[in-house]
């Protein structure tokens, strides 16, 4: 039996890190964290919207606190910053470190759907340099997507992979995550229902 230290050790835990408060509207991005039996991290996030942010308030409040989970290489900021020195390219590897970019590495991404607030942060990220795993979609969305990243002028498009209705990927052996078509005021809008298990037998 496990005591309760390792018992809280081994968890589902969900981090909401982007919507709505009462200065940054929208920005919907969240973090769904599991740690299995034998001390396996699993990290999936869903969408990395825009935020509406009011006049006055930082830039960095355009998009949510994901940098942590994302990375940064030096092809994608070359990618994204062809005219730049390799100075500048170096200072803003330091900014990002400072940040703390990278540290809880992602498995996995998926999009709900088209809408700014909930993909505009991938467009707005990409354009800095900053590097995001295989991100999984309707088709009408990575379409979407892809035309805003074209529309942009950015080369370092992340891996797009189409999810169809009701169709599970399996993260690993304790994480799998299904897609569910939902009515939305936009097509190919999904729900995704993710399953976790401490026992890769209850995922069969």
């Amino acid at each position: 039996m496990k005591n309760s230290e390792e018992l809280r050790e081994t968890a589902t835990k969900i981090f909401i890190e982007g919507g709505n408060n009462a200065d940054r509207i929208g920005g919907s991005s969240i973090v769904v964290f599991h740690q299995d039996e034998q001390g396996r991290v699993s990290r999936v996030m869903y969408d990395c919207g825009a935020l509406f942010a009011p006049e006055g308030i930082d830039a960095n409040s355009f998009v949510a606190d994901v940098l942590k989970y994302l990375s940064v290489d030096d092809l994608s900021l070359k990618r994204a910053f062809p005219e730049g020195s390799s100075a500048d390219i170096n200072k803003l590897r330091e900014i990002y470190k400072a940040h703390g970019i990278g540290t809880k590495k992602l498995d996995a991404m998926f999009v709900t759907h088209m809408h700014e607030d909930h993909i505009g942060g991938i467009i707005n990220l990409l354009r800095a340099g900053v590097k995001f795993p295989k991100i999984y979609a309707s088709e009408p969305t990575i379409g979407v997507i892809e035309r805003l990243c074209q529309d942009a002028g950015i080369i370092n498009i992340p891996e797009m992979q189409k999810i169809n209705p009701y169709q599970t990927v399996k993260i690993n052996d304790s994480m799998q995550v299904s897609a569910i078509p939902v009515s939305h005021s936009t097509v190919g809008a999904y729900a995704f229902y993710t399953k976790t298990a401490y026992n890769a037998e209850y995922m069969r």
